[in-house]
């Protein structure tokens, strides 16, 4: 609220309605999260066109380590809240190791949805 009253503008919320709807929202993902045991694809959600194009950036390190990058923080801390086994990730950078030790494609398997990653214009994982 302090940044809002400085005429800010943080994650392009403009009044403490605008703020209460954030976090009314983050509320009802981490119940329906909760109650599901896991996170829904995007592809799944009536707003999205891609398989997780606007989701959690994650880069993938040379030891298959997962990067967070950019946006998704609360989606991360949901599923470490819910110690979730996965989620679903938009790929960003691979290193080349990552790949030739399978570690890529070790990533790009769920358990919760085989499907997962497949058959569309844009890379999706689990993590």
């Amino acid at each position: 609220m302090k940044q809002i009253a400085a005429g800010e503008r943080p994650d392009d919320l403009r009044s403490e309605a605008d703020v209460a709807a954030r976090y009314a929202r983050l509320d009802q993902m981490f119940e329906e999260t909760l109650a599901r045991g896991r996170f829904l694809l995007r592809r799944h959600l009536p707003e999205c066109f891609r398989d997780e194009h606007g989701g959690v950036l994650i880069h993938i390190g040379r030891d298959g380590t997962c990067l967070r990058s950019g946006g998704g923080i609360h989606r991360m801390a949901i599923a470490k809240i819910l110690n979730l086994p996965e989620m679903p990730a938009q790929i960003g950078a691979i290193h080349p190791d990552a790949i030739r030790d399978g570690h890529l494609q070790r990533l790009m398997v769920s358990r919760l949805d085989p499907g997962a990653g497949r058959g569309s214009d844009q890379p999706g994982a689990t993590t």
